[in-house]
């Protein structure tokens, strides 16, 4: 089988997203030859593995890996490593996709407007996890929202707030961009620390301008589930990722990366307070130079009060926890 396209899905302990996930894909494939499937059980606990077999025994086109847990970062690099395809795309396995997702990928890869492109980006909406069925529409391709654009502007979307973003999971990347920088293993926020240089080292970089994808928000997920550690891996690839904006002059995608740095930083403070994240987090705050205008009447109070008096930050925040529980 000539693999065209591979699909990787890291699994871990989602028993109860997992065929969702599977049969969205599944059902998207149809009878292509040309995609593969790779799951890598990332030493699962529950019985994500028992679905995970069951799923490559009904499709020769899914390729099951098992190993220990060593983490999101890992089991990517795992899936990639054992990649057959030319193109590579990444799904969480507690996602779904629109039912004609492979067909349009295909579409989107075979077309002459992409014969340069390194990376392709596509447009993904959020559910949340007590949505029983997603409403998915029936997309067709559409060559005319397939759009070349330049790095200045791709970086600027890994920051925009709304469909796009930093996300692996919204995007097809040629296989060797990503064999260059692998994803760093044992930390948190991989997203945001690797892919400004996949869209650096791209020749070229195209949006596909419809949605393909869907991201279920839920209390469990690694990004929902706060500690020490994610924040300061968080803290360290947001400032890598905005020096380098600021040594290649992206201008744009630099000022919202600060944004979202001092939103990060703000939370920082009131979550983790007298430890390092909060002393670091403190420090940014007080060398950015807010402006009501591009940040907005809320992030401007805060960031005044934090600058006043942290205490007084740091009170108002468990007042109001109080207050909502």
């Amino acid at each position: 089988m000539n693999v065209r396209l591979s699909i990787i899905i890291p699994v871990y302990n989602v028993e109860s997203y997992l065929q969702e996930c599977l049969d969205s894909l599944l059902y998207s494939m149809h009878k292509n030859k040309e995609v593969e499937v790779i799951l890598v059980n990332d030493g699962s606990t529950d019985n994500s593995f028992e679905i995970c077999q069951k799923y490559r025994k009904k499709d020769s086109r899914v390729i099951l890996i098992s190993q220990e847990n060593k983490g999101l970062s890992a089991a990517r690099n795992t899936g990639l490593n054992n990649a057959h395809g030319d193109y590579i795309c990444f799904i969480d396995s507690d996602d779904i996709v629109i039912n004609n997702y492979v067909s349009i990928l295909f579409n989107i890869i075979n077309s002459p407007i992409t014969d340069d492109a390194d990376m392709i980006m596509f447009k993904y909406k959020t559910f949340k996890e007590n949505v029983p069925k997603y409403n998915q529409s029936q997309n067709q391709f559409n060559k005319d929202k397939l759009k070349k654009i330049d790095k200045n502007k791709a970086m600027y979307l890994l920051t925009a707030p709304n469909y796009w973003g930093n996300y692996s999971w919204n995007k097809i990347y040629k296989k060797e961009v990503l064999l260059n920088n692998l994803l760093p293993v044992g930390k948190k926020y991989e997203d945001i620390g690797t892919l400004y240089k996949y869209v650096f080292n791209s020749k070229q970089v195209y949006i596909y301008d419809d949605v393909l994808y869907y991201y279920r928000q839920r209390e469990g997920s690694i990004v929902h589930t706060r500690s020490l550690k994610m924040g300061m891996d968080e803290l360290e690839a947001r400032q890598n990722q905005l020096a380098f904006f600021k040594v290649h002059n992206y201008l744009k995608a630099y000022k919202r990366a600060e944004y979202y740095l001092i939103a990060s930083c703000l939370g920082f403070i009131s979550d983790f307070p007298d430890s390092k994240l909060y002393y670091l987090s403190l420090k940014h705050i007080k060398d950015y130079n807010v402006n009501i205008r591009n940040d907005g009447f809320k992030t401007w109070v805060k960031v005044w009060i934090v600058k006043f008096n942290p205490k007084v930050w740091l009170f108002i925040k468990r007042l109001k926890s109080q207050i909502d529980n």
